[in-house]
């Protein structure tokens, strides 16, 4: 019984090591509240490029692109570049005008991850047409598209002086274009999820290591716990008993 008790302490243990782990990074790359973090970046620098995309952006280039781009909007602006969710919570325009609180600063505010043409847009204190410029982005653009070019595509639409119009076309041609039909690889997604080449594709690893370790002990233990010859040995010893 001893060693069956271990081998339980020790699934227990491994199953809950990406658990804990997670939670850590979570609360030391989350203060108490992530709107408020992220308007401190903020305030430091306009430009935000989240670290967890180190592995897929040459954060340095990244963040001159974005600020060289959004000046010529000629009104402050603040960008975020960031996973869209944060501890199950989806960031959408509701998180935008919480950093905007937090901020208190007039001006464009973006919120963008590192590719992808869906954002969300805001703007306080000018008229610049921004949120429409995103969804104009959003309906024209591909969905892996470099966070750069969505920047550029929004900037350049912001200032065309037909700024509903383009976002109307690009709806429509959105809304009545076949989207090309391909097989693909269906294990693309998972082969790209655990790439060890991005700091996501080596946390899920580690996580699927730690989950198929202890799913290796459990089952060891459901094994010895349950194996026939140990039930044999048991109806034995109770058909002993009983005859004496």
């Amino acid at each position: 019984m001893p060693f069956l008790r271990i081998l339980a302490v020790c699934a227990a243990s491994v199953l809950a090591l990406p658990l804990l782990g997670s939670t850590a990074a979570q609360a030391q790359e989350r203060p108490e509240s992530y709107a408020a973090y992220v308007a401190g970046r903020l305030a430091e620098d306009p430009v935000y490029v989240s670290d967890h995309y180190a592995g897929e952006l040459d954060l340095d280039a990244a963040r001159e692109h974005v600020r060289a781009s959004v000046a010529r909007l000629g009104v402050p602006a603040y960008v975020a570049v960031l996973p869209r969710s944060a501890g199950g919570d989806l960031l959408d325009g509701g998180f935008l005008a919480a950093v905007h609180d937090r901020l208190g600063e007039d001006g464009v505010y973006l919120l963008l991850e590192h590719s992808g043409a869906t954002s969300e847009a805001a703007a306080y204190g000018t008229d610049l047409p921004i949120e429409d410029a995103a969804l104009e982005a959003l309906f024209a653009l591909e969905y892996d598209t470099p966070v750069t070019v969505v920047v550029d595509r929004i900037v350049d639409t912001a200032l065309s002086g037909e700024t509903e119009a383009r976002m109307r076309d690009a709806s429509d041609s959105a809304r009545y274009e076949p989207a090309p039909f391909s097989l693909g690889n269906p294990f693309q997604g998972l082969l790209d999820d655990l790439d060890s080449d991005t700091s996501a594709g080596r946390a899920n690893q580690e996580f699927l290591t730690g989950t198929s370790l202890g799913a290796a002990v459990v089952f060891a233990w459901l094994w010895l716990r349950l194996r026939p010859g140990r039930r044999r040995s048991r109806a034995a010893a109770n058909r002993g008993g009983s005859i004496r």
